[in-house]
């Protein structure tokens, strides 16, 4: 054995180091890619059930205060957590005794990101029903407990307040919002810490004393502002859907409700962009997407006019924008709520490249342009007649141009169906409050049905959870669905741009995957098979024939 650890040691050596300048490159630079890229490669290596060293708590919490939205740290860290409070012994109220390690991880991935960890759920949970209880004695936090009560407030900001709380906690919460109140109009010093555990538990933009205050706050001294109200009142007030340029009026009723919908609950709420890469033209981004796919654009298009139907919040047009910056982008919706937030988004990032308009896509075919790219992804499949508006669309896509679209495959949310039916319909009620309840009822369950909502993201906020379960309207389709209505639009598929579909096509030969690619009977003899590959939605490109004539079924 030492034979193998002498003859081996060079390497591991080498992987130390590779291990040590990782984490040491992470902590130096969290918003740098590479940085980033790296730290995601050590994390692969490692098992997140084992005990953590103090640097890989230093490298994560690093990682995740960031300016960058990255999936997999978070759920190594959730991960991570998860087990270390499992292994630890509760005592009789259900309570466990945080390391300081497990707390300081804790409140970087609140501060920053949205706990999407069921397990993880009801100790966060206890954490905040803590923090209220010391503020309602009015007893003053330590360092780490002030700082515990922001990352909770912004992480209800987030998830949007979608945490359950007691009457108990409610009527606390209503007592310490009069007290605040009360210090703001004698103008007396606002306790920072009330604040937040304030916002743990509801918005505090909707309070009009904090409301006012902060804009007062902000307009005086706007680069002394608090961040974390910055985050959770002052930006909220720099969103003007008044200022967003109407081009459209709603087409029907189900675009009427679709937009009510939306207007009331802004779909998604987030905060930071995904790894990006920035692309010269339009074929070279498309080919991004498409590692397996087939024949692309023949010319480059260096300046591209890119359509995105259904914007939503802001962050799909803007990750568009910024990986297209030589791009000229129109992001429409028919939520102006939705895109004041996504306009104030791309002023906050410095992306010109954008504009915001509200539009109904039914309603766009007389607009005197074209585009090169059009992508509406998880929009047609909410109207009453999606083919309609795919019509809308391919009339606003040149000759030649690309289109990218994701629709909801009926065979990944067959089991949905069972939650939807119950959980949608004329007299469904889509509050906060309800929505809390039906939420409470999944985490209580163990129907099959119920359960299977537990591990998507969807679950985990108020905006979420009512798009997936709750929708006003929604249709799914089969690949043979899709397959003929792309050809009875004159569209030939280029391939799906889903990282599962891909993740398929890597274990075959390249030959075979290239023609397996663009087969979209073949995928759908898969997708029987495998009923869970396309379980976000159907994510794809095609391509308009360059002289509009229909392709042939």
């Amino acid at each position: 054995m030492l034979h193998v650890i002498q003859q081996n040691a060079p390497a591991l050596v080498d992987a130390f180091k590779g291990q040590r300048s990782a984490l040491e490159s992470v902590v130096a630079t969290p918003g740098d890619q590479d940085s980033i890229l790296r730290f995601m490669a050590l994390l692969g290596e490692l098992d997140p059930a084992a005990p953590r060293s103090d640097a890989l708590t230093e490298g994560l919490t690093a990682a995740l205060s960031g300016p960058l939205d990255v999936p997999d740290i978070q759920d190594f860290a959730q991960r991570s957590l998860c087990a270390e409070l499992a292994a630890l012994k509760p005592n009789g109220q259900g309570d466990v005794a945080l390391s300081e390690d497990a707390q300081i991880l804790i409140t970087a991935l609140l501060h920053h990101c949205c706990n999407c960890s069921v397990p993880l759920e009801p100790v966060l949970v206890r954490l905040r029903r803590g923090l209220l209880e010391l503020a309602e004695a009015g007893q003053s936090p330590n360092a780490a407990q002030l700082q515990l009560a922001e990352a909770l407030a912004r992480h209800s900001f987030t998830n949007e307040h979608i945490w359950a709380q007691t009457a108990a906690e409610a009527r606390v919460v209503a007592d310490l919002v009069l007290t605040v109140v009360d210090q703001i109009t004698q103008g007396a010093n606002v306790s920072a810490f009330t604040l937040f555990v304030i916002g743990a538990y509801q918005p505090l933009d909707g309070i009009e004393a904090v409301r006012d205050w902060v804009m007062r706050l902000g307009v005086q001294t706007p680069d002394a502002l608090d961040p974390t109200l910055r985050l959770l009142v002052f930006d909220r007030l720099l969103e003007d859907a008044t200022e967003i340029e109407a081009l459209t009026v709603d087409a029907g009723e189900v675009s009427t409700k679709v937009r009510q919908q939306y207007e009331e609950n802004p779909y998604p709420r987030w905060r930071h962009l995904p790894l990006l890469a920035e692309h010269a033209d339009l074929r070279s981004y498309v080919a991004a997407h498409l590692p397996f796919g087939g024949k692309l654009p023949q010319d480059d298009v260096p300046e591209p006019r890119v359509l995105i139907a259904g914007a939503g919040t802001g962050r799909h047009p803007i990750e568009v924008a910024r990986a297209l910056p030589s791009a000229a982008v129109l992001a429409i919706d028919l939520s102006r709520a939705s895109l004041a937030y996504g306009a104030r988004e791309a002023r906050a990032r410095g992306v010109t490249n954008i504009s915001f308009a509200q539009a109904d896509i039914l309603r766009l075919a007389d607009v005197p342009v074209t585009f090169d790219l059009i992508e509406s992804v998880g929009v047609l499949h909410h109207m009453h007649d999606p083919e309609a508006g795919l019509r809308s669309l391919v009339k606003l896509l040149r000759p030649g141009g690309v289109m990218r679209l994701g629709l909801y495959s009926q065979t990944a949310r067959h089991g949905l169906n069972a939650v939807r039916d119950r959980y949608r319909g004329p007299n469904a009620d889509a509050t906060l409050t309800d929505i809390r309840a039906r939420r409470q009822e999944v985490l209580a369950s163990d129907d099959p049905a119920l359960m299977a909502l537990l591990g998507a993201p969807d679950f985990h906020s108020t905006s979420m959870f009512r798009d997936a379960v709750m929708h006003v309207q929604e249709h799914q389709f089969t690949l043979l669905d899709l397959d003929k209505m792309l050809k009875r639009n004159g569209l030939k598929f280029l391939g799906f741009s889903n990282t599962t579909a891909h993740a398929v096509l890597q274990k075959l030969p390249p030959k075979q995957a290239r023609k397996r690619a663009t087969d979209l009977k073949a995928w759908h003899r898969y997708e029987q098979r495998h009923p869970e590959t396309f379980v976000g939605m159907h994510q794809f490109f095609c391509m308009k024939s360059a002289d509009g004539s229909r392709v042939q079924a």
